[in-house]
């Protein structure tokens, strides 16, 4: 996964869950939208919520949900590439 694209997952999943989300680069080199950052990773971001994140309007429920699975397909993908 790009940056980019971990930085676009963040978003979309802070604003839709209501959580602050962390883009890091793990020690592979991958770039990943995480809850909980490991200690061997470099954290590029913190994408906190909006105040209000359910009442923003700006993401609905499909889009983060979309965005989870294809950051879990990344991550899964990327470590049978290893």
């Amino acid at each position: 996964m790009t940056e980019e694209k971990a930085r676009h997952y963040a978003k979309v999943l802070a604003q839709s869950i209501g959580i602050t989300f962390y883009v890091v680069r793990s020690r592979e080199g991958r770039f990943l939208a995480v809850q909980i950052p490991s200690e061997d990773c470099e954290i590029l971001a913190q994408v906190a919520p909006p105040s209000s994140a359910h009442n923003t309007g700006h993401c609905g429920y499909e889009e983060a949900k979309h965005c989870l699975q294809l950051a879990q397909q990344t991550s899964s993908d990327q470590r049978r590439q290893s």
